[in-house]
């Protein structure tokens, strides 16, 4: 409630500003120009949500599938692009804004790590280990499914759409995430959750309709979260219930949050 107080404040200052603007030209472009920093996206009457991982990184499936909130392979839960492989942050703006275009350019196989990598965007594909040097084929093939389901979903405008990230590179990089994700999404029915589990973020950069998790993660190196006797330690397990409650918190501002019982939780 007081997030929709300051923002319904906000808006009022821009427009009682904006009257001070003569020229009607001039006008619009301040609006243009400002409506990002304090304008919300708009939600439609929804029946149901979904929610999607925009990666970097895999700890953001998992957690969310751990805590029981998105649902198992075993479930029915569809695999999309960025679950289960590393993307940089400009990786990450670039497909989104290009819609996947050239996504499979320049892929080569990294015989020392032992997978397919794309270096121009810094993608890492280490979970496809079953995709061998000889099988790129199987890998893009793969890929081009979860980028299927991945557009189906964005073009459907009746499926409030949770779209998590962890790590982003900065606060430059969360606002392009976001504004692109309004584009694609027509302004409508979707939120922004960042996990920022570094704790490097600072919330008064970040548009203010972008939800923040800030704890820093307590592994001695952020990617030693996967690693037995890390991920399952006791402050590992607390630390994912943290993040699953977050968003549980952020997902019942809008809908009755579904829990999937199953302990099948990493597929």
């Amino acid at each position: 409630m007081l997030d929709k107080i300051i923002l319904f404040f906000k808006i009022s200052i821009l427009k009682i500003i904006s009257l001070f603007i003569t020229n009607s030209e001039e006008r619009k472009s301040f609006i243009e120009k400002n409506k990002d920093q304090i304008i919300t996206n708009k939600t439609e009457l929804c029946s149901q949500y979904k929610i999607i991982s925009l990666g970097i990184h895999c700890l953001t499936r998992y957690a969310l599938t751990l805590e029981h909130i998105k649902p198992t392979k075993d479930q029915g839960e569809l695999s999309y692009p960025f679950d289960l492989a590393f993307h940089s942050s400009n990786a990450i703006i670039y497909f989104l804004k290009n819609k996947f275009n050239k996504y499979f350019e320049n892929l080569q196989y990294d015989f020392q790590k032992g997978f397919w990598v794309n270096k121009d965007f810094t993608i890492e594909y280490n979970h496809d280990l079953d995709c061998n040097s000889e099988e790129k084929d199987k890998l893009v093939a793969r890929y081009t499914a979860r980028i299927n389901n991945f557009s189906k979903l964005i073009e459907d405008k009746n499926t409030f759409i949770y779209f998590v990230i962890t790590s982003p590179q900065n606060e430059k990089a969360c606002n392009t995430i976001f504004k692109t994700l309004k584009k694609l999404r027509n302004n409508i029915n979707f939120k922004l959750i960042v996990l920022d589990i570094n704790k490097k973020l600072k919330r008064k950069k970040l548009f203010p309709c972008i939800s923040i998790f800030s704890i820093h993660h307590p592994f001695i190196y952020e990617y030693n979260w996967w690693k037995e006797g890390y991920r399952d330690s006791i402050a590992g397990k607390e630390y994912f219930k943290l993040i699953g409650d977050f968003v549980k918190d952020e997902i019942s501002k809008d809908f009755n949050v579904v829990i999937y019982e199953d302990k099948k939780c990493f597929q």
